[in-house]
């Protein structure tokens, strides 16, 4: 809804512009959409970057920890050959981490 009001004013303004020839406002509406656009991208930008900054995994946090089980599963089963029982890869970690 945001990039709707922000974009299409100024690219209708612009339209009308290069209909009836008014080049300087079509100059005027221009810029306007470009500033828009642009100013979009970076307000997006950032809120993905405090997005991600406020939803990272802490340290001690329970997500941390699962995400570290995950990746030590992912890379023991890249690295041991396929078996063909299923689970056996998930089982071994199992043991290992119980241990």
């Amino acid at each position: 809804m945001f990039i709707s009001v922000t974009t299409i004013p100024a690219a209708a303004a612009l339209g009308l512009s290069l209909a009836y020839e008014s080049w300087s406002r079509a100059l005027g509406s221009t810029w306007q959409l470009l500033l828009n656009v642009g100013l979009l991208i970076v307000v997006g930008a950032f809120a993905l970057r405090l997005q991600r900054r406020i939803w990272r995994p802490r340290r001690g946090h329970p997500c941390r920890s699962l995400n570290l089980v995950i990746d030590v599963a992912s890379r023991e089963s890249a690295a041991s050959p396929a078996t063909d029982e299923p689970g056996a890869n998930s089982r071994a970690l199992m043991r290992r981490r119980n241990t």
